[in-house]
């Protein structure tokens, strides 16, 4: 029950090290960053279910179940997805995925771009994909018997998630930090985060929430 909040939270600050958010800005490179990145976003999985389970409540429990088997069902497009990126890339590294991009892979793989990106907006449980937390159906889901800062440190990660996904949305499909270089590969890298964050609050905004039937 006090692990699952930890859980959900924890593996989010994981990501941001192995990112690279400029030309020599990253704390550090590691060989397989695409696997590690993949891995890392799928242990929320087990935080749901933990959640869920620990409650010992009939709604928390159906809403931790339905919620690993959307979270696993979305899993695949998405290493799919990501399969076309590092096949074009030739490499595991998040450096030399960015590297590769002359042309942003958005452009170059538009269907593995929209996938990637739905996909996501499903893994981290936004609208119209917040099945998980259906008041109609499921009171809140998985969190019904969270409050305080157990109940926070759910939000936390779920924010902190949509900002980490941005990021890697960025380096896998818009060229992370490459553009012209008379502006700093950094602010680069800063504007598109920022614009792929503004698509998913402009999904939660305009899409309704999708029901389970």
């Amino acid at each position: 029950y006090v692990l699952a909040p930890i859980l959900m939270v924890v593996p989010v600050f994981m990501i941001f090290p192995v990112i690279p958010y400029g030309a020599k800005s990253f704390l550090t490179n590691i060989s397989v960053g695409v696997v590690f990145v993949l891995a890392i976003t799928s242990i929320n999985s087990l935080s749901v279910l933990m959640a869920g389970w620990a409650s010992g409540n009939r709604f928390a429990i159906i809403g931790g179940i339905r919620a690993v088997a959307m979270l696993l069902s979305y899993e695949i497009p998405m290493g799919i997805s990501a399969a076309g990126v590092v096949i074009i890339a030739g490499s595991l590294s998040l450096n030399e995925v960015i590297q590769a991009q002359v042309i942003p892979n958005a452009i170059f793989q538009p269907l593995g771009f929209i996938t990637f990106l739905v996909a996501s907006t499903a893994e981290l449980n936004r609208s119209p994909f917040d099945i998980t937390e259906a008041e109609s159906e499921l009171v809140a889901g998985y969190m019904t018997d969270y409050s305080s800062m157990k109940f926070g440190l759910f939000y936390l990660g779920e924010f902190m998630a949509t900002i980490a996904s941005s990021a890697i949305i960025v380096t896998f499909y818009f060229s992370g930090w490459r553009g012209p270089s008379f502006i700093p590969s950094e602010i680069w890298f800063l504007a598109k985060w920022i614009g792929v964050i503004a698509i998913f609050i402009w999904f939660r905004a305009t899409f309704p929430r999708l029901r389970i039937d």
